[in-house]
């Protein structure tokens, strides 16, 4: 077999049957190790994808938990401060008493504790920010105060996320909690309390964030940010937000956020997303995502990461692949080349042998 464009050498070299096939044999070989090196490389990074995703489920689940805990915590404490003898029956130490009250939950979530009163002015205020009370301050209609009107002693009913209209956390959404104060029968009041989602997410779920560029977001049931890594979209809705800044498939995640926020099973979800500081640039995230139930209140508790920061692992395993790439490569050549020169040299050795027992057969034959 000749090929006519390869230069003499090389076309002499080709013409030989044991060289086509060791070239063959190699360039077999060294596909043969490409073709492992990515299959190998593919199912590396989809175990470190799988792994993160893993990784942020077990976070965002013990964060809900957390969350639950300290929410069964702050309405139980709340409950009790209703039957203070101070809280139900408004004196100059009242105020001294809800003071005491949010001292004690200084480095928590709970910033602030209000007393009203049965017509819905607000009679008493404590806060972190020791912001003072504003007067003619009117809550009549505020879920919380309408819930817990009806309630019996002891029952805690959480409120649906509010901004307040004014005090030191005006802008900033706050989970209402409330309890009603009564006495012997008589209903005097009802005692409530401000969490303030931020902090809530912030203490349980930043300290075990997988990487800077994680991202926190807590949407409730009608699909409102409450709290985001992007402040921006606090108070937007998740799904008029995509829709508004559509893009290719887009339609899907909203049918998905349509149906996770009905939906009482935790999940994980793989997918594309528009940044939100440069809407010109995607980038695909990780998400896991739980629900999380405070009374009637049903939310979800997301955490999401960029797919490159899980990718950001494969460093290690990407060189020691292409490290083991580059070793079979040389082996195969370094056999070939080996396997050729024994070859050149039975040839040769065949040569001269059968030169010399010509030469020898020839000294026999007859003059």
């Amino acid at each position: 077999m000749k090929l006519s464009f390869l230069p003499k050498g090389l076309s002499s070299f080709w013409s030989n049957r044991i060289n086509r096939m060791l070239i063959f044999l190699v360039v077999f070989f060294v596909t043969l190790a490409c073709i492992f090196y990515f299959i190998v490389g593919n199912r590396t990074e989809a175990s470190l994808v799988d792994q993160m995703l893993h990784r942020e489920q077990i976070v965002v689940r013990a964060g809900a938990r957390s969350i639950s805990t300290f929410l069964e915590l702050s309405g139980s404490s709340l409950a009790l401060l209703a039957r203070d003898h101070y809280v139900a029956n408004i004196g100059k130490d009242t105020q001294v008493v809800l003071d005491n009250f949010i001292a004690g939950w200084e480095e928590t979530p709970l910033m602030e504790v209000v007393l009203i009163d049965e017509e819905g002015v607000v009679q008493f205020v404590a806060n972190k920010a020791k912001a003072p009370l504003e007067p003619g301050v009117l809550v009549t209609d505020r879920d919380y105060f309408i819930a817990a009107k009806k309630a019996l002693s002891g029952e805690i009913f959480v409120g649906k996320p509010f901004l307040p209209r004014i005090g030191a956390f005006k802008g900033q959404y706050l989970l209402p909690l409330s309890t009603p104060i009564i006495v012997d029968g008589e209903r005097r009041g009802v005692l409530g309390a401000g969490i303030l989602l931020s902090e809530l997410t912030k203490n349980y779920l930043d300290s075990l964030r997988i990487s800077e560029d994680t991202q926190v977001y807590l949407i409730d049931q009608e699909g409102v940010f409450l709290h985001s890594f992007h402040p921006e979209l606090v108070g937007k809705n998740a799904i008029e937000y995509i829709e508004e800044n559509s893009y290719p498939g887009s339609d899907k995640i909203v049918d998905w956020i349509k149906e996770k926020l009905t939906d009482s099973k935790e999940g994980k979800y793989v997918f594309p997303m528009r940044k939100v500081d440069d809407k010109t640039k995607f980038e695909r995230y990780l998400l896991a995502y739980s629900p999380l139930s405070l009374g009637e209140r049903h939310f979800i508790l997301a955490v999401a990461t960029p797919q490159e920061d899980a990718l950001a692992f494969f460093g290690p395993f990407y060189g020691n692949q292409i490290g083991a790439l580059v070793f079979i490569i040389f082996m195969v050549l370094a056999f070939s080349t080996l396997l050729l020169l024994a070859v050149r040299m039975v040839e040769r050795d065949g040569y001269l042998r059968g030169l010399k027992d010509g030469r020898n057969h020839k000294k026999t034959l007859p003059s």
